[in-house]
C-alpha cells in the first residue's frame, strides 16, 4: 500500500488533526502540544506539511484519550453531568 501524502491525510476522515481537537474540546493549540509531549494524547504521527511539523492521530487509537480528556474539562468548566452533583 502507497503511504499518504500529507494532502491525502488533511482530508481522510480516519485522522484528527490538531485544530479539529481544538475545535472538538474547546481548547488551545498549546493544550494540545501539552497533552502530546506529556503522554496524554499518544501515538501522534508528526508530518512536515508547507514547511511546518504538524501533528494528526489516527481517529479510532485517539478517540478513548479525547472522551477522557473531554470528561475532565466538562468537569472543570461545569458543563457536564459531573457538576450537577
Amino acid at each position: 500500500m502507497a503511504e499518504q501524502t500529507a494532502s491525502q491525510m488533511a482530508v481522510d476522515p480516519e485522522y484528527i488533526t490538531v485544530a479539529q481537537i481544538c475545535k472538538e474540546l474547546e481548547v488551545d493549540r498549546s493544550l494540545v502540544k501539552r497533552a502530546r509531549e506529556t503522554g496524554r494524547l499518544p501515538g501522534a504521527i508528526a508530518f512536515e506539511f508547507r514547511g511546518f511539523i504538524t501533528y494528526k492521530w489516527k481517529r479510532s487509537d485517539i478517540e478513548p484519550h479525547l472522551n477522557a480528556w473531554k470528561l475532565q474539562l466538562d468537569r472543570i468548566r461545569g458543563d457536564g453531568q459531573w457538576a450537577q452533583g
